[in-house]
């Protein structure tokens, strides 16, 4: 197929009205449009022009919509099939989608917004061809994203346009396409009228899919008892329907992640903390009871890594660049990314999941995932909410899996916000999540070239530690581990009479209580961690991370001042970049 000639369409309705405003809205699309006023006429078109689709009425003179529909899915190139009627039938809408029709539309409709959805349906099915017929490309998405990785910036250091990011986006479906099953697994469960066996049916349309989901429903998570499911009717049942859509969208989306797309991302752990992400969601919205507001939480939270993926595929140089930076100054990515770029990664996220025609409402928390908790505070309810669970079911994915990047965010939660959202446990949810993505991660095979060389251990430190944050549930503790560093605990008490370096939660402390509770009597050096309400001069009191911070930052901070022990096995290693 040319992906370069217009798209071509056929209008099939007996309503003139209906029909001219149709091929208006799909010429204004960029669709060069033809019309048939019943079934028998646009057999005849169908027959001697290839469409890129077909939008047509089911009730219609001499012949209907449904035989017409049959007909064009059976052509050796058959076009996108969009079914656009008034006849509200589940069982007809049921027969259509599993017979291959790409969409069904009632009427009354927006025009606009269908011509967006019909392009949008032919974008994929052609970014598709063009893969299939590239067989010089180097993994699944090469060819694609080469086609795209078009360098504006001489210096790789300038700012992009948000005219040239969208320019770019426009083709998300060549960087990362998505199976048309595991789309419509997705809309078929977000409603009541569907059945197992009619699931089982979409997801069996995709063989990769399929055996995701075979895989999915045969890990630890799912199945306990270890008793082995083929039958994926069953796999449905043993995942759960209310769980299966957003998972078949999330898995299959994943699973084309290849290192070939981002060397400098390790997939392995990547694809780890998106699913240990997702249980803690779960369990999030179980212990505060937020099940009103859960719908679409575990699936931005599972994806919303992808983002990140979709902006280094497009923009390799530049993310060159902005690591370099990040090694020489152990910055954050986020903060050369938001120098970069005009929209954040999460942003782009969503952009990607409204491209496969998920809800808004869906989607719409991605858009403030990068924004620090306390600007959440002014985005209205109930969009708040979500954000700030799927915020904090990301950070317990990345302590449950400890493996961090260098170059990665680490913003702690104020306590104010555990309160809020009702969350008694932290420690019980992050420990649950470590079990479960264990049991969860088995079913899923990284392929050899996206796994790294496992590292020697860390040299144990040992860190006088003191929590003055007052919060019920210590995040900074619980990072400690993965930095290679014992915390010796250390009451508020005590701080006098500590003669050793000290680390120092201060994150929620306001700066008087902070100068109240901090002094030096001794020439001990005190790490000290604040957030944006409690800062303190670090010439004052002692050295100062304000977070956010990178993972690379508060770590070499935190092992510049710990005491090192003897090495408890050979080959182990200081930190450094993984």
């Amino acid at each position: 197929m040319k992906t370069d000639q217009a798209p071509r369409a056929l209008v099939v309705d007996d309503e003139l009205a209906v029909q001219r405003l149709l091929m208006l809205a799909l010429t204004h699309q960029g669709f060069e449009c033809d019309h048939a006023s019943d079934g028998r006429e646009a057999e005849a078109c169908i027959a001697a022009v290839s469409y890129d689709a077909v939008v047509t009425d089911l009730r219609m003179p001499n012949k209907h919509g449904h035989a017409l529909a049959m007909t064009a899915l059976g052509l050796k190139r058959p076009p996108v099939v969009v079914v656009h009627t008034s006849v509200i039938e589940p069982k007809l809408a049921k027969d259509l989608l599993t017979r291959g029709v790409d969409d069904i539309v009632f009427k009354p409709s927006d025009f606009g917004i269908l011509a967006i959805k019909v392009k949008s349906l032919v974008d994929r099915r052609r970014s598709a061809a063009a893969q299939a017929a590239a067989p010089q490309a180097v993994g699944a998405n090469a060819g694609a994203v080469a086609q795209l990785q078009v360098d504006v910036a001489t210096s790789f250091e300038d700012p992009i346009a948000l005219a040239n990011v969208e320019s770019k986006l426009a083709g998300l479906s060549q960087i990362l396409p998505i199976s048309k099953a595991a789309l419509d697994v997705y809309h078929m469960t977000g409603t009541n009228q569907w059945e197992t066996p009619q699931v089982a049916a979409a997801i069996q349309r995709d063989a990769s899919l399929t055996a995701e989901v075979l895989r999915l429903a045969n890990s630890g998570f799912y199945n306990p008892s270890g008793q082995r499911i083929i039958q994926l009717e069953r796999a449905v049942v043993q995942i759960g329907q209310k769980r299966i859509g957003e998972l078949a969208l999330a898995i299959n989306s994943l699973s084309a992640l290849t290192s070939a797309a981002v060397p400098w991302m390790d997939i392995a752990v990547a694809w780890k903390q998106s699913m240990a992400a997702g249980i803690a969601v779960e369990m999030l919205v179980e212990q505060g009871r937020h099940q009103a507001v859960e719908a679409g939480l575990q699936l931005s939270a599972i994806m919303h890594p992808l983002g990140r993926v979709i902006l280094g595929s497009l923009y390799p140089k530049h993310y060159e660049v902005m690591l370099e930076r990040c090694q020489e100054n152990n910055d954050a990515l986020q903060e050369h990314e938001r120098h970069m770029f005009p929209l954040s990664h999460a942003e782009v996220a969503s952009h990607l999941l409204a491209t496969w025609n998920v809800p808004a409402e869906v989607h719409l928390p991605l858009r403030y995932l990068q924004d620090d908790y306390h600007a959440l505070r002014r985005v209205s309810e109930p969009t708040r909410i979500q954000a700030e669970i799927v915020k904090l079911a990301s950070l317990i994915g990345r302590i449950a899996v400890g493996q961090w990047e260098t170059w990665d965010t680490v913003e702690l939660p104020p306590a104010t916000l555990l309160k809020r959202l009702g969350i008694r446990s932290v420690p019980e949810i992050i420990d649950q999540t470590r079990h479960d993505v264990d049991l969860l991660a088995m079913f899923r095979t990284i392929r050899p070239r996206d796994q790294r060389i496992a590292s020697a251990p860390l040299l144990a430190r040992e860190l006088a530690y003191c929590d003055l944050s007052g919060s019920h549930c210590d995040f900074l503790g619980a990072l400690l581990p993965s930095m290679g560093i014992m915390a010796l605990p250390c009451a508020e008490d005590e701080l006098d009479d500590v003669t050793d370096n000290v680390l120092v939660n201060c994150i929620g402390v306001a700066s008087h209580r902070i100068a109240a509770k901090v002094r030096r009597t001794s020439p001990r050096k005190l790490l000290i961690v604040t957030d944006a309400e409690g800062t303190a001069p670090a010439e004052e009191h002692g050295q100062e991370i304000a977070f956010p911070t990178s993972y690379g930052r508060l770590r070499t901070a935190c092992w510049e001042i710990a005491r090192t022990n003897q090495p408890s096995e050979a080959g182990a290693r200081s930190p450094g970049p993984r």
